[in-house]
């Protein structure tokens, strides 16, 4: 992990490995004293489904999201949404409102570790205690997107128990004092 400081802003770079394959994710986290920005680029394992992803999401200073701009490198694939902070609501980059998000805060990422750091950094949950909420999930590289009822439980300092209540997917997710994972078991874990 590489950080630099100056007196507007603090920037964290970060990166990660897949478990099972060799996919790697490079981030750049920039806290602003007015928000927070993180830019990343995704590489996919090899083969005839390798893929690549760029993704830069804005929030404000409390973790909330604001915009998302998604592609898929090399295809027509984009996505560019956008939150109304005042109205709860979600459009895309042709100002239609996506009514199945209303009201949703978080985003998450099915190829990036880095969104849980999201809920984990806005709920700042106390140890042991619980929340259940809606992302915006975007499943990557088809750039679709849907609402996702998780849980996130705060076990200890730097561990978060991480449930898809909609399915039976759950782990034990390890993280820094940035709140940044470095372990989630089977998926991926922090190089630097």
């Amino acid at each position: 992990m590489t950080e630099t400081t100056s007196q507007e802003t603090r920037s964290i770079i970060a990166r990660w490995q897949g478990l099972s394959s060799t996919e790697r994710e490079h981030l750049v986290l920039t806290e602003h004293t007015d928000g927070i920005v993180a830019e990343s680029v995704f590489l996919s394992g090899g083969g005839a489904e390798a893929f690549a992803v760029h993704y830069k999401l804005a929030c404000d200073k409390l973790w909330n999201a604001l915009r998302l701009e998604v592609s898929v490198i090399g295809s027509n694939k984009h996505l560019i949404l956008r939150r109304n902070v005042e109205t709860g609501q979600w459009f895309n980059d042709k100002d239609e409102e996506l009514i199945q998000l209303q009201g949703l805060i978080d985003v998450d990422l099915s190829i990036s570790p880095f969104t849980n750091t999201l809920p984990i950094r806005r709920l700042q949950l106390a140890k042991g205690q619980a929340a259940d909420i809606t992302v915006v999930y975007v499943t990557l590289p088809e750039v679709s997107i849907h609402a996702d009822l998780q849980r996130y439980t705060r076990m200890d300092t730097l561990l978060y128990h991480f449930d898809s209540v909609d399915s039976d997917f759950h782990r034990n997710i390890e993280v820094d004092k940035d709140g940044l994972v470095t372990h989630y078991p089977g998926l991926f874990a922090r190089i630097s």
